[in-house]
Order: structure tokens, then sequence, then C-alpha cells
């Protein structure tokens, strides 16, 4: 195991964090199946295209959970987890309101509630992609009509 690449030998700099570049190459270095490393690279690629290129420095100088738990961590588990995240995006992309789900996604992490909406909108996506799987039909944010009576 010596022999093994470090997957962090990567990133010299700073800015290399930053660098979409450098994850996707990173994933030649760690322990995965030939078919895991070429969907680990397509779901980088496909989080900078849904992110955008800029996201990953936000991320990476705040400590967002996308950059904790997909770009921090090089565990196999991790590229695994950033797999399934890819193909719950992918799989709403066309939906109606995908675009405030990334809103929420991409927002600031400024306060503890930016967080918590942060992982609930992660989370909701992931979920919403596993009822799809099961044959439900899902709605991204879906509008809730309140009727009172008095």
């Amino acid at each position: 195991m010596a022999d093994d690449p470090n997957p962090h030998e990567l990133f010299h700099t700073i800015e290399d964090h930053w660098n979409w570049d450098l994850y996707v190459q990173q994933c030649d270095r760690i322990k995965l199946t030939d078919d895991q490393r070429r969907k680990s690279k397509d779901s980088f690629r496909c989080l900078q295209e849904k992110l955008g290129t800029g996201f990953l420095r936000q991320a990476f100088n705040q400590r967002h959970p996308i950059y904790r738990w997909y770009f921090a961590d090089s565990a196999p588990p991790a590229r695994l987890a950033l797999i399934r995240f890819a193909e719950s995006l992918r799989a709403f992309e066309a939906a109606p309101k995908f675009g405030a789900i990334i809103k929420r996604i991409k927002r600031p992490l400024r306060r503890i509630e930016d967080l918590h909406d942060i992982t609930e909108a992660m989370a909701i996506i992931e979920v919403a992609h596993r009822f799809s799987q099961a044959g439900f039909d899902v709605e991204l944010e879906p509008s809730m009509h309140v009727t009172t009576s008095k």
C-alpha cells in the first residue's frame, strides 16, 4: 500500500483547492473500480456545471458541506456518495423548481441557519431521487395551499 499515490499531493497551493480539474485527476489516485473512477470524474464535472466554476472557491473558504463531504474527503466512500449526489442532481435538472434547489445548495454559508438550509436542500434532492427510482411521482419544492377555518 505504500506505493499508492497520495491523493492530496496534487494540491500545492490554496488556489489548487479551487481547481475542479485537480479533483478529477485525484480520482486516478483513489482505490476505485474503473467504473467508479469514471463516474466520480463525471460527477465532479456535473457539480461544476450545476454549481458554477467559482463555487468551489466559496465552498472551500466557507467549508461548505459540499466541499467537506465530497472534496476534502478523498476516501472511496466519499467518492461513492459524490456519485449518488450527482446522479440525483442529473435526475431532476429538467424538473420545475430545480433552480430553487440549486440556489439553496449554493447559498453562502454565513449562519447556522444557512447550514441547515443547505443540508436540507441536499437531502431533498437525494431523497426525491430515491423515491423517484422506487416509482413514485416526485415534485421538488411543491406549493402548499393552506386553508384556515374560522
